[in-house]
């Protein structure tokens, strides 16, 4: 399989000054966690963007300059550290203009691509959009109301995961939930573009288990940046799926569409 023989031939043997690294994996897939852990521990250069600058992602900033992206990032470089700009987005890789954005850089690119189930990803997704919809209203009421209103939203057909799956599955997505669990299309992307050794690839589950991620993860990291890594991994928050409000269908019933999707798709 193309992702169990990446992993095991990543070995970039130099990572250039000024290289920019792009860590793939935001939306609970543990990218920040993982952009905070190795920024801190290696002094990288970050945007002051935000902490996912998202600058590549259609419609963003498409009128700024690759010269402005380059200057948001505050230089942090010490001796004997990597001088190494550090960039995190969720949706970089899924979207073929934006990885054409990014070859354009004159700099070294390289990926730190963070996979997760893409079916608990799709329901983080519903998570997310449940989420921001209550904080949304629950602002516009007196605390008093909050629980009336969480009550109003939980029992709202607009607001089920059936809806978001129905609006998912459409032609015009709200969040595009199902193609950032493409991962396969998405690390075929960056291979074609940038090749095999400018690419490395984690499974979110395993960074909670830091003896095996001592053991099969922080070598090959220090392989692909060549330089020595301090993992902190207090950093890392295990990001659990809320069942939230199910409509008429159940929750068998999605997963089994979701399951059917991902597996057609080469998840």
């Amino acid at each position: 399989m193309l992702i169990q023989k990446l992993i095991s031939k990543n070995k970039l043997k130099l990572v250039d000054e000024g290289a920019f690294l792009f860590v793939v994996g935001g939306q609970h897939c543990g990218g920040f966690e993982f952009t905070q852990s190795l920024s801190k521990s290696l002094n990288l250069n970050y945007s002051n963007l935000g902490r996912e600058a998202n600058f590549f992602n259609s419609g963003l900033f498409e009128s700024k300059s690759l010269d402005f992206y380059k200057k948001s990032f505050k230089s942090t470089k010490k001796s004997n550290l990597v001088d190494v700009n550090i960039d995190l987005s969720w949706d970089y890789c899924t979207e073929g203009l934006n990885l054409d954005r990014i070859a354009s850089l004159e700099a070294k690119k390289i990926f730190v691509f963070i996979k997760r189930d893409p079916i608990e990803r799709f329901f983080l997704a519903y998570n997310y959009y449940f989420s921001s919809k209550v904080q949304y209203i629950l602002k516009k009421y007196p605390t008093e109301y909050n629980k009336k209103v969480f009550k109003f939203l939980s029992e709202n057909e607009s607001f089920s995961l059936e809806r978001f799956c129905e609006v998912e599955f459409s032609s015009r997505p709200v969040f595009n939930a199902l193609k950032l669990g493409q991962y396969q299309w998405q690390i075929d992307n960056i291979v074609s573009k940038f090749g095999s050794e400018s690419l490395l690839i984690i499974d979110y589950d395993n960074l909670f288990d830091s003896k095996y991620t001592a053991i099969n993860y922080i070598p090959k990291l220090e392989t692909f940046l060549n330089t020595k890594v301090d993992f902190n991994f207090d950093w890392f928050n295990k990001y659990y799926i809320n069942n939230g409000f199910l409509g008429n269908s159940s929750k068998a019933e999605i997963i089994s569409k979701l399951t059917d999707y991902f597996q057609n798709s080469g998840s």
